[in-house]
């Protein structure tokens, strides 16, 4: 919280051994100028002592400043500037230096630096030296590492911090706007360039963030796609931590900058970037915006599991709208796509086949054996397990029979094609209807 007059003034008189008095022209100066903000007082009043207004009077043996003085040079009232000031009167290498650690972040590790410094770790730290002994730069990381240890070891790898938000501001600050962008793109670039493929997932956000920084000067087509690829992984990754808006922006920055036609150049991914778009888009509650994504996609896939795909999805999402009618209806124009047709006009009697079949592909077999069963390969039989798992248990409620054959069916299928996890659940459920068939 901002520091209030009573308190600015035993800051001064604490500092400088002055009596209020004589403390309380210089800290009502201070608080105008910095409104009380901790972080600001301080450094303004380094500032002075830097410029010489706030000096020892060795004859007097104590502490002088002119506040006539003081205001006539006008120092500003803007940190940014006042600390813009300070960096600018570090060597212009350290300058540079800081302008890049200000593109990466508040905080930043040595190793990072040296490969968009593009210098090695030694020559960097030497570079960012004269930041750390003014306090601009803080050690962070928690083994430390010593100047000597770093200029005498290829090994060590230390993390900084800037001072303060304000100090990285004014580190941005240094840039020219015009080249902000390029600074960013070449960060990214060399990030991408000189990161294992082991790490190169942990830090897969801070690539891509400064890679689509810089998109719009990325030229080459194959680039283009690659950082598509790249903006579709951060995208997962960030759904996975249900960071949803987050993965809304990656894939909208994908897929917009997938180049050419989409659909003719990059028909895989641009399904795929309509299909996960359009999830994003429901789970950051934009369901308008959901809902015409995945018209489009219905309209351009090219094949009927693709089309059952996008049925998947809205299934899912008719069931969290509570649409139950909406998601079952969904999930039998799906499995009719893959050539797979739930009579709901004669229920009882498709019940009783697909209970003929179960039985028989049982009957020459232990339960156990069921443990050893081979995995389905079939993406089409997938799909079909994916949709009965989603819809079939809406129909326990509005319709025992439907739900019946949802679950014999999935049996059927698993014990053809081979076993998928979506099949539990309707082992599970094989069990009671038999129970409630043979009366036990």
């Amino acid at each position: 919280a901002p520091l209030q007059l009573h308190q600015i003034v035993n800051l001064i008189t604490d500092t400088v051994r002055k009596d209020q008095k004589s403390a309380l022209p210089l800290a009502d100066l201070v608080i105008s100028k910095t409104q009380g903000n901790p972080f600001f007082v301080n450094q303004f009043l380094k500032t002075l002592y830097q410029e010489n207004l706030l000096k020892f009077n060795f004859q007097e043996r104590n502490w002088d400043w002119n506040i006539s003085e003081i205001e006539s040079v006008g120092i500003t009232d803007n940190v940014i500037e006042l600390m813009l000031g300070k960096l600018k009167r570090l060597p212009p290498s350290t300058q540079q230096v800081l302008r890049l650690a200000a593109c990466v972040g508040n905080s930043f590790d040595l190793n990072t630096l040296a490969i968009i410094n593009e210098k090695s770790w030694v020559a960097t730290f030497q570079e960012l030296l004269p930041a750390i002994q003014e306090g601009l730069i803080l050690t962070t990381s928690e083994l430390g590492a010593t100047e000597s240890e770093i200029i005498n070891s290829d090994l060590v790898i230390t993390t900084y911090k800037f001072l303060h938000d304000r100090v990285q501001q004014s580190g941005y600050a240094l840039i020219d706007s015009k080249l902000q962008t390029a600074i960013h793109l070449q960060i990214g670039r060399l990030l991408l360039a000189n990161i294992s493929g082991e790490r190169r997932a942990e830090r897969i956000f801070e690539i891509a963030d400064h890679l689509n920084s810089g998109r719009n000067l990325i030229i080459d087509d194959t680039e283009k796609t690659e950082l598509a690829i790249l903006n579709l992984t951060a995208a997962r990754k960030a759904k996975d931590a249900t960071a949803y808006a987050a993965a809304r922006d990656y894939l909208k920055f994908g897929r917009e900058i997938l180049p050419g036609d989409i659909w003719q150049d990059s028909y895989e991914l641009a399904f795929t970037f309509h299909k996960e778009l359009a999830e994003a888009e429901y789970l950051n509650g934009n369901f308008e915006e959901s809902e015409a994504l995945i018209e489009v996609a219905f309209a351009q896939a090219k094949s009927e599991l693709e089309q059952a795909e996008i049925y998947n999805i809205l299934i899912v999402q008719y069931t969290l709208l509570s649409k139950y009618e909406a998601a079952v209806q969904s999930g039998l124009k799906a499995l009719h796509l893959l050539g797979i047709d739930l009579a709901e006009d004669n229920l009882s009697e498709a019940i009783n086949a697909e209970m003929a079949t179960a039985t028989a592909y049982l009957a020459n077999q232990e339960i156990a054996s069921l443990i050893h069963a081979e995995k389905m390969k079939d993406q089409a039989q997938q799909m079909a397990m994916k949709l009965l798992g989603n819809m079939g248990p809406l129909t326990f409620f509005s319709s025992q029979e439907l739900w019946k054959l949802t679950v014999i069916k999935a049996i059927n299928l698993s014990l053809k094609y081979g076993f998928v996890a979506e099949g539990s659940y309707c082992y599970s459920c094989y069990g009671i209807i038999l129970n409630s068939i043979l009366g036990d």
